[in-house]
């Protein structure tokens, strides 16, 4: 079953991405181009004639034929050429190295020969070497960028499968907890491991997106290549952390330091998404104002000052009606209020009283302040995935923080 299944994820991410027919494109193209190579004046020797219709067997043959079988016949056949047509011939390929290769092999290379007005040039055993060397160059580049392009649709393969039993689990949570009545909180941690997971995935997705996006030898290639056949471990330890700083900020949230480490103005929507956040505010708005009103006692004629108390008694008097209201919508859901009202436990009677919406009911477990709220903390689990360093350094400012503070 196993192997069924990582069959039929290989073929999908082969549909998503077209390898398969584009590699079945290049090798056909290439194995044309090597048989009208075969055409070309040899050394006219019986061995050379024997090789030289054995490798056009070889090429009209049905096939399979594989990139590197290709690769082989190329170079061989430039050991047969006769000298007038290597010497008619090594644009083609030093034409193609200028394409293939990266500027900085392209100039490694250039320090390396003669320049072009030296007679060695003209010189068919010396042009051959060249050509060889050249040749060996451009399929190692081929090659490598073909084998780190096949490890990162395996990878993306098996980053699409995850996604998948991710995204049917999330609904599996998600729907359990809309008909659950008197869901757990155990319920909504899942939720966000769930999210923080998917975010990971997405962003890991787009990072392997980039990996193949430049030439292989632009850099190390090989290291490139060992770093991406090797990532797979890492892809599944990226995807955990993923969830565990989901639930992270969750915590943040719920300990208000999130409020303090994401700085933005109290009269925007959503960003106290817990009771204990908003009475935080509150408390540091409330000191904030006894210092002010002290500064004004000293200097009354002072009408700036005046502006800021006024501005900051007014923030004062919203982040405690928000609290009031936040307190008292929590009240308004969960069994307790529901058996004040005389609502049965399951909570599906007609009473709008008694139809606390999905949102309230999740942001009443969680300790949240409002539907809202709830929602933003899915949005916040997400990006806790997403993006790798986004709880990293809040937790770098936090840490911070408490070392000033301390």
């Amino acid at each position: 079953m196993s192997g069924w299944f990582r069959r039929n994820i290989a073929w999908l991410g082969e549909l998503v991405s077209g390898r398969n027919r584009a590699s079945a494109a290049i090798i056909e193209i290439y194995r044309q181009s090597l048989l009208d190579n075969v055409l070309q004046p040899c050394h006219d020797t019986p061995e050379t004639q024997a090789r030289i219709a054995a490798i056009g067997d070889i090429l009209t043959g049905e096939g399979p034929w594989a990139l590197g079988q290709l690769y082989s016949i190329e170079a061989e056949l430039w050991s047969y050429y006769t000298d007038a047509t290597v010497l008619a011939r090594f644009w083609s390929v030093l034409d193609r190295f200028d394409r293939v290769v990266s500027a900085h092999s392209r100039n490694a290379y250039a320090q390396t020969v003669p320049a072009s007005t030296d007679p060695k040039w003209s010189e068919a055993d010396f042009v051959r070497h060249q050509a060889l060397s050249l040749i060996d160059t451009i399929q190692n580049t081929q090659m490598v960028n073909l084998e780190r392009e096949r490890f990162t649709n395996m990878l993306r393969s098996a980053i699409f499968a995850i996604a998948l039993g991710l995204s049917a689990a999330l609904l599996g949570l998600v729907t359990y907890a809309i008909i659950n009545p008197e869901p757990g909180l155990v319920d909504f941690y899942a939720i966000l491991f769930v999210l923080g997971t998917l975010g990971a995935c997405v962003s890991y997705v787009r990072r392997l997106q980039g990996a193949v996006e430049h030439n292989a030898l632009a850099g190390d290639g090989l290291s490139e290549l060992n770093m991406i056949a090797n990532n797979r471990i890492t892809a599944l330890s990226t995807l955990l952390v993923g969830g565990v700083f989901a639930i992270i900020v969750y915590w943040l949230v719920l300990s208000s330091a999130f409020a303090a480490l994401i700085p933005a103005q109290n009269d925007q929507p959503g960003l106290s998404v817990s009771v204990m956040t908003t009475e935080s505010l509150l408390a540091g708005a409330t000191a904030e104002l006894a210092t002010r009103e002290e500064q004004l006692k000293a200097a009354p004629d002072n009408a700036g000052l005046a502006a800021e108390v006024a501005a900051k008694r007014t923030e004062v008097n919203r982040l405690a009606a928000d609290i009031a209201r936040m307190k008292g919508e929590l009240a308004s859901f969960g069994p307790k209020a529901a058996a004040a009202k005389d609502c049965p436990a399951t909570g599906t009677t007609a009473a709008p009283a008694c139809q606390p919406s999905f949102g309230q009911r999740s942001a009443t477990v969680m300790e949240l302040a409002d539907a809202r709220s709830f929602y933003l903390m899915l949005v916040l689990a997400f990006l806790a995935g997403f993006g790798e360093q986004f709880v990293p350094d809040a937790l770098d400012k936090l840490s911070r923080r408490m070392k000033s503070q301390g």
